[in-house]
């Protein structure tokens, strides 16, 4: 049993209870549990394997009235899993992710962004109200109009990977883009660590991982379109159709920690050698 008490009052290890619609009149039970910042109290109902007589009570109140609890129940385990299973999916996400979907104008296919409060995976960009600056990860530099080979790329399956770099300078917060191959492989990566000695800069390093959604439909969805279909078919024709419209789930990840710790230890990353350098070596 759950109840509510004054936030800050002293309790004993048991208390006596009334609740007239019940039939409880000053029962005895045990404290399981007591938060003194909220009031929240939690009580034993039954110790030592023995049923009490609430316990009999709430029994005996279902019975009599099982067709409303049982529908209740229903509605309450499937709003439950349907919860567990989006906080699983969406709020718990360890990135933030970005559903695309099908679009002729590449940035439109960014459809909806999902990132949770504690997340640092924007930086060294923030967001303001309900707008995301993604460009600072996608668009590409210097281009009069919006465009992003990174995109294009991951869209057309020829990438699904990719590391963004970014210098920010202590003196007067300027970014500076820095190219990832730059930053991995050439003499810059040991002027970026001496400036990181110095602390004169922060590195910023973000990874953009694109995964293809190969199928929208999943046991959940499916049974939710089922029903949605006996209640409004217009509606369940477009959720369908919009369901097949999602390409890739992309997710924005701050490595930024990891990148710092590895420039320090005077690490450099070897490129990778293509077919035709492979054959020229040997």
């Amino acid at each position: 049993m759950k109840l509510l008490v004054p936030v800050g009052t002293d309790l004993q290890p048991e208390l006596r209870v009334s609740v007239p619609d019940l039939k409880i009149k000053n029962e005895k039970y045990r404290v399981v549990h007591y938060d003194k910042s909220s009031g929240t109290v939690r009580l034993c109902l039954q110790d030592d394997g023995k049923k009490s007589k609430t316990c009999a009570n709430v029994d005996a109140m279902v019975e009599e009235n099982t067709a409303y609890f049982k529908l209740r129940d229903v509605a309450r385990i499937q709003r439950a899993t349907h919860r567990f299973i989006w906080e699983l999916a969406v709020r718990h996400m360890p990135s933030l992710s970005v559903l695309c979907v099908m679009n002729r104008h590449i940035l439109d296919r960014l459809k909806t962004v999902y990132q949770s409060d504690a997340s640092d995976d924007l930086y060294p960009f923030s967001r303001t109200q309900n707008i995301i600056p993604l460009h600072g990860f996608f668009a590409d530099k210097a281009q009069s109009k919006p465009k992003s080979l990174m995109l294009d790329a991951m869209f057309k399956g020829a990438m699904d990977h990719s590391l963004v770099v970014h210098c920010v300078r202590k003196s007067d917060n300027r970014l500076v883009y820095i190219k990832e191959r730059d930053f991995l492989y050439t003499k810059l990566r040991s002027q970026i660590q001496s400036q990181l000695e110095e602390e004169k800069i922060q590195i910023s390093a973000t990874d953009v991982t694109a995964i293809r959604c190969h199928g929208a439909i999943t046991p959940l969805t499916k049974k939710r379109l089922a029903q949605l279909s006996k209640l409004d078919k217009a509606m369940y024709d477009k959720l369908e159709t919009m369901q097949a419209g999602y390409t890739h789930c992309i997710f924005v990840t701050n490595m930024s920690a990891l990148h710092h710790d590895l420039v320090m230890a005077k690490l450099i990353a070897k490129p990778t050698q293509t077919n035709s350098e492979k054959e020229g070596a040997a």
